[in-house]
Parts: structure tokens; C-alpha cells; sequence
């Protein structure tokens, strides 16, 4: 019994002793997320306690209660809010308070205003911002103008140069990043522009009154209403008036445009409306050619609605101001008639046209084969009284028969322009008139060779501004020649220079050599042998040159098509029977050449074949003996 006494109240100490524990050890705490911003703020509360409360009860400082482990909230009103948390479980309870542990801060109330909401193209708004930070700062503005622009700027001065209504929105922050945003529809609101514009017709200066119909061509929105001043005093309100001017005069028209939105243009035109006596009148050149053309210019006043020239030659024209050409010289009466719409005027003037000088000149010496050469310019116009050379050479003159000097060699064209004395002239030009060469010597068919006796007919190419007179030929062996194209035969082996001397008419000589120019060889005497002259194809033979004399170049042929230009070659017959076989030998320029006629034998057999393709059958070919 005592035992089971001391057991029992051992038992009942340990189970008060673990109860108590268990109480100790149970803590209240939590976490929120944010903990401070903008209202509406919206707040997750998490639970953070331990032993395992089963029971939560949470007074969430805005009036909130919540028995969830993890409640969240929104707090709509700034402020600072206390928390608490109490916590049960089976054994006990545990509370915590955090005061001031939420902060909520004040949104920015967002106004703004402008000096103008409604205007015309182009609109400058200024707006004003009116924005009341709540808490804290305002830190930045952003402005919306509605036509694709915007601004930073707290008071932003803006141009709209659109037509249309527009919506105006401001966001403001504050400094705890707090946003507001005010949008205002149309609040802005641009008329459409307005232009001025208008047409009058032509004054008829005949009679008075002159009556002048005004074409209102103004454009814009809405009723327009018109404010013209027509510059003579008169004004009127019409949209297209007719208006009667009793003056002659340069009147200048303006027309003020105003819509029904306020908007206005204004257009001005000076002088539009002139009013002169009609006059018709013209000019035309002072000195007047024969074949060359002149222009007529009409000076009417004002400018008439069509006229009519006649010419006194029997020729006619409508044309404005037009360019007449007349054939031949003499006195012509010129009669314009202009007509102005209800009346016309006219003028008539005496005119000349005189004879046109003719360019005309000569020179007796032209060609040359020197410089400096000096041309003597024989003047053969008619009529001239002034001259104006022009030598070809960057030279120019104005004396009547001029004598020049060429300094440099080449073809010259000349050309001299003859004026007389109403100013008319003549041109004459005449191309390559002077030419300055020294005679050039060439030969068309040196160096040449040949075999002794070699007979040989040459042929100079002379390039010369003026004729050759002489020739002077030395061949290079001791003769010489006097003729054009001479012919020589060279009757001995050897190397001949050769070489011309021309003489010119105007006393220019040149010479040219061709060293080398003819090479004279003696003839070489042919031979020649081959081993085997019967053979089997295939097998080489062998060719042996035997000439006599100097040889420098030889060709074989062998009768089957093939050739070779060695001294001594070996020749392999791919055919049988008999073949020819040619030797030809130079010594330079003299050749020889000598034949033997079925000089080699190529005895058969030869192998040959040939093979055959079936494209049907293209693993099979067909061989033929041949």
C-alpha cells in the first residue's frame, strides 16, 4: 500500500509539473505584409506563434475581427492601426499587441485648371496644377494633353494645332509614392482654322465703271462671315460682290474671314485690281537682219485679252509677244492690234532689215612642215566693218586681213565672224584650214628576206601636211634610187640597211632607216634519208636531214597529216601503205624544199577496235574488229 501510495502521488507531480510546461512554452506572434502604403492598402497577416495554438483571434485595429489562422485585410483610411493576436490551445492561452505596427498613408487629391479651355488653330494652353499632396510631398506630375503630347512639368505651357475636342489628364505622386490621377474629358476644346482666300475677274478699262466680279474661295467650319475693303474706300459684307471702280488706279483688295467659333484669316492683295487707259504698244530690237530672228515684245497696257500682228511682208501672228524672221532687206510698217474686251487700241511702227554681211577669207600658204609658220589671212567679206578672228590656237584678232604666227605643230580651224554696221554678222568656219606636220616616214613591208638573186619593190608611207617632191632611196649595197616605189634586186649573200630621204615642197625633209632591212641568203642543196623505209606501224623511223649549205629552219612532212620542225626527227606511222614524204629548208629568208614520192612502206597488220553501247542494255557492249 505504501507503495502504491508513493507511486500514485509521484504520478500526480510529474502530471502537474508537464502541464505547466506545456503552458510555458505556448508564445503569441505574427508577421504582416506591407506593414506601411498607400490606402487602399491591403495587408496579409501570418501567424507566428508556437506550441500549436488551435484558437486565434485577431483584432485587426479598423473595427476587423478574425478567428483565421492567417487573415488578410484593406485598410481604406490613413492612419497608424494597433494589432492584436490572442492565442488558445487545450492546455492554455497567449496574447501579443503591436502598437502602431500598420501605417497607412493619405492618396493625393489630383486638380488642375487652364486660363483658356476653347481657342482656335493655334491654341497655347497654359494648365495649373492644383494638386494637394494629403501626406507628405507632391513629387511628380505627369501631364496627358489628349494629341499625343505630354509633359512633366508641374505647369506646362502647350500648343494643340489640331482641330477637336481633347481629353486633359493629370497623375500626380506624392513623396510616400502615393498616386492620384484626374482625367477631364474634352476638356479642351480647338476649333477648326479658318483661311482667306479669293479670285477677282480681269478690269475692263474701256468704259467706266469698271465692274469687277470677287469669287470668295475662304474655307472653314461652320457660317463664315466676310469683311471686304476693296481699297478705293468701299467695303462690304457679301460672300462673292461685285464692286464698281469709277478710277483709274492700282487698288489693293482685303478680305477679313470670321467663323462662328471666333476663328479668323485675313488675306491682302496689293494691287489686285489695276486700272489703267489701255494702251497697245510694243518694242522690238534696234538693229534688225535679214534671216535672223527677232522677237516682238507686246508693252499693251493692260494686258490685252488677244491681239493680232501684221508684219507689212503679208505675214500674220496671234501670238503675245512673237519671233518673226524676214527674208530679204527693206522697210516694213509693223501694226499690232490689241484687243481688250470692249474696245481695242493699235500701234504701228516703221521697221529696217538690213542686208547681212557675208563671211569670206582666203590664205595662199596654209601647209607647213615647220614652226613658227606665219599664214596670211586674206579677208573677202562683204559688207563687214567689224572682224573677229579666231585662229585655232587660243589666238584671236579683229584686224581686217591679219597675218599670224603658229608656234606649235597640228591641224588649226579658223573661224572669223563679220559684223556691219546695224549690228547684223556672219560666221565662217572652216575646219583643219591650217595644218603644221612634220613629214612622218613608215615602211609597209620592211624588214623582208629572200634568196639571192632577191628582187624587191618598196613601198614608203610619207604622213605630210604637204606633198613630196623627192625621194632619195640608198639599199645598202652601194646603189640608190630617186624614184617613188622603187625595185632592187640584192645579187650577193648579205645583211642590207636601207633607208629614204623625202623632201617635202615646203623644203622639210625627214629620213628613216631600217637597219637589217633586207637579209639576201644563199639557197641550201635539199637531201635527206630515212631508216627502215619499210617498217611495221608502230615502229619509229628515223628522218636524217642531209642539205647542204647554211639551214636555220626546217618542216617535215610526213604524208599521213603530221608534220614536225625538227632537224632530225623520229616519225611513228599509225597506218599502212605508202606515204610521201616533203623536206622544207630555209636559210632565213630563202626556203627550198624537196619530195619523195612513196619514200616509206608501213606494212599491216594494224590492231583496232571499237566498242558499242545499246542505251537499252546498258551492261552490254558490242566489240568490233577493225
Amino acid at each position: 500500500m505504501i507503495t502504491s501510495v508513493a507511486t500514485r502521488a509521484s504520478f500526480l507531480l510529474l502530471s502537474v509539473m508537464f502541464s505547466l510546461g506545456l503552458k510555458a512554452q505556448l508564445a503569441a506572434n505574427f508577421t504582416a505584409s506591407p506593414t506601411s502604403g498607400c490606402a487602399p492598402l491591403v495587408v496579409h497577416y501570418t501567424d507566428a506563434s508556437t506550441s500549436n495554438p488551435t484558437q486565434w483571434k485577431w483584432n485587426l485595429g479598423n473595427g476587423t475581427v478574425s478567428y483565421v489562422q492567417n487573415p488578410s485585410v484593406t485598410y481604406f483610411n490613413p492612419g497608424q492601426y494597433t494589432i492584436k493576436l490572442v492565442i488558445k490551445n487545450s492546455v492554455g492561452e497567449d496574447s501579443v499587441t503591436k502598437t502602431q505596427f500598420i501605417t497607412v498613408f493619405a492618396q493625393p487629391k489630383v486638380q488642375f485648371t487652364s486660363a483658356v479651355t476653347s481657342g482656335c488653330i493655334p491654341l497655347t494652353v497654359l494648365f495649373t496644377d492644383q494638386s494637394n499632396a494629403i501626406s507628405g510631398t507632391i513629387s511628380s506630375w505627369q501631364w496627358d494633353f489628349g494629341d499625343g503630347f505630354s509633359s512633366a512639368q508641374q505647369n506646362p505651357l502647350h500648343t494643340y494645332t489640331t482641330a477637336g475636342n481633347f481629353n486633359v489628364t493629370l497623375r500626380v505622386r506624392n513623396s510616400n509614392s502615393c498616386l492620384s490621377t484626374l482625367s477631364k474629358s474634352q476638356y479642351i476644346k480647338i476649333n477648326p482654322i479658318v483661311k482667306a482666300n479669293f479670285s477677282n475677274t480681269p478690269p475692263d478699262n474701256c468704259v467706266f465703271p469698271v465692274a469687277i466680279t470677287f469669287k470668295n474661295l475662304s474655307t472653314g467650319t461652320g457660317s463664315l462671315n466676310y469683311n471686304w475693303d476693296f481699297g478705293d474706300g468701299t467695303v462690304s459684307a457679301l460672300a462673292n460682290p461685285v464692286h464698281s471702280y469709277n478710277s483709274y488706279g492700282n487698288f489693293s483688295v482685303r478680305l477679313i474671314v470670321t467663323s462662328t467659333n471666333g476663328c479668323t484669316d485675313t488675306i491682302t492683295k496689293s494691287a489686285a485690281i489695276s486700272i489703267n487707259q489701255v494702251r497697245a504698244s510694243f518694242i522690238n530690237s534696234d538693229a534688225i537682219c535679214m534671216l535672223q530672228p527677232v522677237l516682238f515684245t507686246n508693252t499693251s497696257s493692260p494686258v490685252p485679252v488677244s491681239v493680232k500682228w501684221s508684219f507689212g511682208d503679208g505675214t500674220f501672228s496671234s501670238a503675245t509677244s512673237p519671233i518673226k524672221k524676214y527674208n530679204s532687206a527693206g522697210s516694213y510698217q509693223v501694226k499690232l492690234v490689241a484687243n481688250f474686251g470692249t474696245c481695242t487700241d493699235s500701234s504701228i511702227e516703221t521697221i529696217t532689215v538690213s542686208n547681212n554681211p557675208v563671211a569670206a577669207f582666203t590664205s595662199p600658204d596654209t601647209v607647213s612642215c615647220y614652226s613658227p609658220f606665219t599664214v596670211h589671212f586674206n579677208n573677202q567679206s562683204a559688207n563687214g566693218v567689224s572682224y573677229q578672228w579666231n585662229f585655232g590656237d587660243s589666238a584671236t584678232g579683229t584686224e581686217q586681213n591679219p597675218a599670224h604666227i603658229y608656234t606649235g605643230t597640228g591641224n588649226f580651224t579658223v573661224k572669223l565672224i563679220v559684223t556691219n554696221a546695224n549690228g547684223c554678222s556672219d560666221t565662217i568656219t572652216k575646219n583643219n584650214f591650217v595644218q603644221i606636220q612634220k613629214a612622218v616616214i613608215s615602211f609597209s613591208n620592211l624588214p623582208d628576206s629572200g634568196c639571192v638573186a632577191f628582187t624587191k619593190t618598196f613601198v614608203a608611207v610619207i604622213n605630210s601636211a604637204d606633198p613630196v617632191t623627192s625621194y632619195q632611196w640608198n639599199f645598202g649595197d652601194g646603189t640608190s634610187s630617186i624614184e617613188a616605189t622603187p625595185t632592187h634586186t640584192y645579187g650577193t649573200e648579205g645583211v642590207y640597211s636601207v633607208s629614204l630621204i623625202e623632201t617635202t615642197a615646203s623644203g622639210c625633209t625627214d629620213t628613216a632607216v631600217v637597219n637589217r632591212g633586207i637579209i639576201a641568203d644563199a639557197r641550201p642543196v635539199l637531201n635527206f634519208s630515212a631508216s627502215p623505209q619499210i617498217t611495221c606501224a608502230k615502229n619509229p623511223v628515223q628522218f636524217k636531214d642531209l642539205t647542204v649549205g647554211k639551214a636555220t629552219k626546217w618542216l617535215w612532212l610526213f604524208g599521213d597529216n603530221n608534220s614536225s620542225n625538227l632537224q632530225n626527227p623520229f616519225h611513228t606511222y599509225a597506218d599502212t601503205g605508202k606515204f610521201d614524204v616533203q623536206l622544207i629548208v630555209w636559210n632565213h629568208g630563202c626556203a627550198d624544199s624537196i619530195l619523195f614520192k612513196d619514200y616509206i612502206y608501213i606494212n599491216p597488220p594494224i590492231a583496232k577496235f571499237s566498242a558499242k553501247m545499246d542505251c537499252s542494255k546498258p551492261y552490254e557492249r558490242v566489240f568490233k574488229d577493225a
